[in-house]
């Protein structure tokens, strides 16, 4: 089952109860913000992920910002987010730097369904995420997060 797409880009697919990954081309700016964030020196563990407009439309707005999630121990978030900082910032655009520890992922769905469905893996080891289920709890706490 796929929920209809917005624009040019399809919101969700279901199978088997579980959300499933979204085809993903990234675009010229998408592959530019990849190749900057693996010029940086990020601490061993440093998971980087793009999410987003500026990845999921084809020609981003001028002034959508750049969705980033950071998976890592906390001990890391300080220098790995300033590194991030400093390379993404020549974009010029505003940065949405999100971290979070990689077993907290499992009890933080929503963030778990971006990651797993409609994001780039930018760099890092790829922390092993587990499929989110499409059930009322995962609608109501994206719903909660995003549209409260």
């Amino acid at each position: 089952m796929s929920i209809p797409a917005v624009g040019s880009f399809p919101i969700w697919s279901v199978e088997g109860g579980l959300f499933q990954p979204l085809p993903i081309v990234p675009n010229e700016l998408a592959r530019g913000i990849r190749e900057a964030a693996c010029s940086t020196a990020l601490p061993d563990g440093a998971d980087v992920y793009l999410r987003g407009s500026v990845l999921e439309e084809e020609k981003p707005h001028l002034e959508a910002d750049l969705d980033i999630v950071l998976v890592s121990p906390r001990v890391h978030w300080q220098p790995a987010l300033t590194a991030l900082r400093q390379v993404l910032m020549p974009f010029g655009r505003p940065l949405d730097l999100l971290p979070i520890e990689p077993a907290a992922l499992q009890h933080v769905p929503t963030i778990r369904l971006l990651l797993t469905t409609r994001s780039m893996h930018l760099r890092g080891p790829r922390w092993p995420l587990q499929p989110v289920a499409a059930d009322k709890s995962t609608v109501l706490d994206h719903w909660s997060r995003y549209a409260p």
